[in-house]
């Protein structure tokens, strides 16, 4: 039996006005135009939601979650709590990437792992990055090339600090082996190969990315680095690397990069 909501103002995700929604199980099996009365005799309809003043619109994807919590960076009673999936799903979220961030001590993968599932299976699509703020990064396996090969969840490495005084301060060639090893997972799994990137306050800003770029030959398209609205100067950098073909990541809340 399927499930009929009606009169729904539709983003699909351009504006599709007026429409209804047929649902099979859990899946959405088709946006149709207010339906007509042969499908409402069908008897293929078990139930029928009255949506009226009601927008629909493709669930968001954060590629930047600490679903186990942040913080701990003055002290352990500063740790945040593990969010919640009422929290994810009020903001519009449906898909989401875990990640760790300064702290990968106390802080786990294989607990990143089981949140990421256990969202998973409340109905939410999840994944995760191998790593943490330092380098060499933490991995499950030894090598985060086989992270992104052998495991499911996992698509890429982050979030590497850089430009910043809680990172490791890694070298380029570290840095490119990595990207390198995180490109190559990617291209034998399948999967987005994404080499996710802290910037922070420090003096070079973009610049140890810039140089990657401009002393290897990896896709600019696998790096997406993040926070690039925490300060004015940073901001100016993001733009001129979005020109170029980058994809950038915002921190939502954070004003003090916006001209």
């Amino acid at each position: 039996m399927l499930t009929l909501l009606k009169n729904l103002n539709c983003f699909c995700p351009e504006h599709a006005g007026l429409r209804d929604i047929l649902i099979a199980g859990d899946k959405i099996l088709k946006i149709i135009p207010p339906c007509e009365a042969e499908l409402k005799d069908s008897g293929l309809i078990g139930r029928t939601v009255l949506c009226d003043g009601l927008n629909a619109f493709p669930g968001l994807i954060d590629q930047h979650i600490h679903i186990t919590g942040g913080g701990g960076e003055h002290g352990f009673s500063e740790h945040v709590t593990e969010i919640h999936i009422y929290d994810i799903i009020n903001a519009g979220v449906s898909t989401v990437a875990g990640l760790l961030g300064a702290d990968g001590v106390t802080r786990s993968l294989e607990a990143l792992f089981a949140k990421a599932k256990t969202l998973e299976e409340l109905g939410l699509s999840t994944y995760i990055y191998s790593g943490s703020y330092a380098m060499p990064p933490v991995s499950f396996t030894g090598s985060v090339l086989r992270d992104i090969i052998l495991i499911d969840k996992v698509i890429g490495a982050g979030e590497i600090a850089i430009s910043d005084h809680r990172s490791s301060q890694p070298d380029l060639p570290d840095m490119m082996k990595l990207a390198s090893e995180v490109h190559l997972g990617g291209m034998i799994s399948g999967k987005a190969g994404v080499l996710h990137i802290h910037v922070g306050d420090g003096k070079k800003g973009l610049e140890p990315l810039v140089k990657i770029l401009d002393e290897s030959d990896l896709p600019i398209g696998m790096f997406v680095p993040t926070h690039l609205n925490r300060n004015p100067e940073l901001f100016r950098q993001a733009t001129e690397y979005c020109r170029s073909g980058g994809n950038i990541d915002l921190t939502a809340g954070e004003k003090a990069g916006l001209p």
